[in-house]
Parts: structure tokens; C-alpha cells; sequence
């Protein structure tokens, strides 16, 4: 995390490279559903049509692009499901701070993509 009270004056300071993201200690622990209909928490997705289809992949990617960049541990190890996610983790658009943390933590994500 970037300390802004170490950031020379008159630098920029984006949102995206302080806000603290939250993932869990293992894939493991990610033990989401890997099919079927699962409705997202507004504290993870606040948009329209929040109930997302598992089986159709453009909802698998709407769902864990979100639950990545929005959720807390607590709601990840709910909502992900550890193969689905190396799956598809290379097509997910992430900001780039949540990529490489979860990448740096979990550096079999990073072979997948």
C-alpha cells in the first residue's frame, strides 16, 4: 500500500494504487459454486441484474472481475471456486494492483495466465 504522507507534493494520487484489496490465505479456501445461478451481494456488485448464470462465461467473468476488485475474504471464499478461477484468470481485466497481488500470493495463477 502507498503511504500518502510519504508522496512528494503535487504527485497524483490514484484510488486504485492505495485501496486495500483483501484475499485469503489459500485457493484453497475458495469453495464458490462452479455452476449455476448465484445472486452477487451489493457490497461486491452494486449494478443491475445482480444474479449472474455460472454457466455462461461472460456471467463467470462479470462475477469474479467483480468479487475480486469489491469483495473481502468472506464473501470470496463464497462466491470464487478455486478451479474456475485459474481457468479463467487469464481473461479477467483487473486492475493491475489486483493482479499482482493475487499473482504474488498465488504464483500458480500466474503460470495459468
Amino acid at each position: 500500500m502507498t503511504d500518502t504522507a510519504s508522496v512528494p507534493e503535487g504527485t497524483r494520487v490514484f484510488y486504485r494504487d492505495i485501496k486495500p484489496y483483501d484475499m485469503p490465505e489459500r485457493l484453497e479456501d475458495l469453495r464458490g459454486p462452479s455452476g449455476g445461478q448465484m445472486t452477487l451481494p451489493v457490497n461486491v456488485y452494486w449494478g443491475p441484474w445482480s444474479v449472474v448464470d455460472l454457466d455462461i462465461h461472460s456471467d463467470v467473468v462479470k462475477a469474479y472481475q467483480a468479487t475480486l476488485r469489491e469483495g473481502r475474504v468472506g464473501d470470496q471464499v463464497i462466491l470464487l471456486n478455486r478451479d474456475l478461477l485459474v481457468r479463467i484468470w487469464p481473461e479477467l481485466m483487473l486492475p493491475a494492483r489486483v493482479r499482482q497481488l493475487w499473482e504474488s500470493r498465488f504464483p500458480q495463477l500466474s503460470v495459468a495466465a
